[in-house]
């Protein structure tokens, strides 16, 4: 998958960002530019640059238009917390560890049993907190990897549910 600075630049911005604010519907109540072009099935919006023809993320692609300053390695955050908007007064750019902290500032991020892929609850988690033995026992005891057990433990995972 193409990244932004991997394609080319068309003399005439102008077209390409006709072409961006076409696929936009912009609200007036909150100054969000409501995406409503391709949505892939994992949620992420797409633009298709035209030069050459590539998909890229809507939001860098609004942010290369309108403010051509998007170095490599760096992400898009949002600032309204509308996950269609693209308004490039909306976005910010960051770096990956300013956006995930601004996501957990956010209290948008899931965490625990609420994740999908989790494999326990808040109830085990205490469970093996208080546990006695080994982190090989403990992890074949509640069948996960004695890194789970360590994870959890030592305070890296499941942070929630620390004592205050």
């Amino acid at each position: 998958m193409a990244t932004i600075q991997d394609i080319y630049i068309p003399e005439d911005i102008n077209a390409v960002r006709l072409r961006f604010e076409a696929f936009t519907k912009k609200d007036d109540a909150s100054g969000c530019w409501i995406w409503k072009g391709s949505i892939t099935k994992a949620g992420s919006m797409r633009f298709g640059w035209p030069y050459p023809r590539q998909t890229v993320p809507a939001t860098r692609a609004s942010v290369f238009i309108y403010h051509r300053d998007l170095a490599a390695g760096m992400d898009v955050r949002s600032l309204c917390h509308n996950e269609r908007c693209v308004n490039p007064s909306h976005l910010m750019v960051c770096t990956r560890a300013e956006g995930m902290a601004q996501l957990a500032a956010s209290g948008k991020t899931l965490k625990g049993m609420l994740q999908p892929r989790s494999r326990l609850s808040d109830d085990q988690v205490r469970a093996i907190r208080s546990a006695k033995g080994t982190h090989g026992d403990i992890a074949a005891q509640f069948k996960i990897s004695k890194r789970t057990v360590e994870g959890i433990l030592q305070g890296r995972s499941w942070k929630h549910l620390l004592p205050k």
